[in-house]
């Protein structure tokens, strides 16, 4: 039996007398289930309602506080806890190499974030791709160009600074932020923010990363097997080991092209119709030349 925080109560407030006095009475097995236990707490009217998402068997998926929101792959939804990717907080794509299929994974799940039931769609922002974002490919996973920004900072610590505050703000649908070389503590400082901001973080880092110690609750590695299979295996998360990991088809790959050496400078028109001179074209520039074309 886990807890989210301490053997108390959510938050950390100490188990009460009634509580205690339940789970002492419980008949005790070795090595049984931890079912009965919990039934016994909770027909005695000791478990509130707010127990639910704090307190879960190791042998479920746990119950997130927040509705998640669907990946697009039902198989992947199935094995997330809430059924899907965390609206709040941080969630880690451990990558054997950029551009494995990253991007097309998210992409169900990133338009569904930018929609709104009133207003204009949220904005989706990237910070330190590895890769120059290109418009076409993002135009046919069914991204908004007009309400897609893409940061580039100098350093590793800009561009956390530049996530923080952006995630701080709660005023976008979701980040993408890419970085190698990020301690434990900025992993918590933007988890955190991402929390507080209610916006899903997607941090995408290395696979030499995995034995790291992060904050976040749902971490994932991911490969490309085939041309357009990616495996996924979820290595972390509030719930049972995985078994094994899940093999996805993807949409037509091609995404990201490789972005030059001395940074988004202006491409040769042989090369790209959709030359990007700033990172801001990705957002206005080029919009409506992509949709008329």
């Amino acid at each position: 039996m886990h807890a989210d925080a301490s053997p108390g109560l959510p938050g950390g407030l100490p188990v009460s007398a009634a509580a205690a006095s339940a789970a002492a009475s419980a008949p005790r097995r070795s090595g049984g289930s931890a079912e009965p236990v919990l039934a016994r707490l909770q027909s005695s009217g000791v478990l509130s309602e707010s127990w639910g998402t704090s307190l879960w068997l190791g042998t479920q998926l746990a119950r997130p506080a927040l509705p998640a929101s669907p990946t697009g792959f039902e198989s992947l939804d199935a094995e997330l806890p809430g059924g899907g990717w965390p609206v709040a907080g941080m969630t880690e794509l451990m990558l054997r190499e950029p551009g494995c299929g990253e991007i097309q994974l998210l992409a169900p799940g990133l338009r569904e974030r930018t929609r709104q039931k009133a207003g204009p769609p949220r904005e989706l922002v990237w910070i330190s791709p590895p890769y120059l974002p290109y418009a076409p490919a993002l135009q046919a996973l069914g991204l908004p160009l007009a309400h897609f920004t893409w940061l580039r900072p100098r350093t590793e610590a800009d561009a956390a600074w530049a996530a923080e505050q952006v995630l701080r703000s709660g005023s976008c649908g979701a980040v993408l932020w890419w970085s190698r070389e990020a301690g434990t503590d900025m992993l918590r400082r933007l988890h955190l923010a991402a929390q507080e901001g209610s916006t899903p973080l997607f941090a995408l880092r290395p696979w030499a990363r995995q034995q790291q110690s992060s904050p976040s609750p749902l971490r994932l590695a991911c490969w490309l097997e085939q041309r357009s299979e990616l495996c996924v295996h979820v290595f972390k998360r509030r719930g049972p080991t995985m078994a094994e990991p899940l093999r996805l088809a993807l949409p037509a790959p091609g995404l990201l092209k490789p972005l030059p050496a001395e940074g988004p400078q202006l491409l040769p028109a042989a090369a790209d119709p959709f030359p990007f001179k700033e990172p801001a074209d990705v957002v206005a520039g080029l919009a409506s030349a992509v949709a008329a074309a």
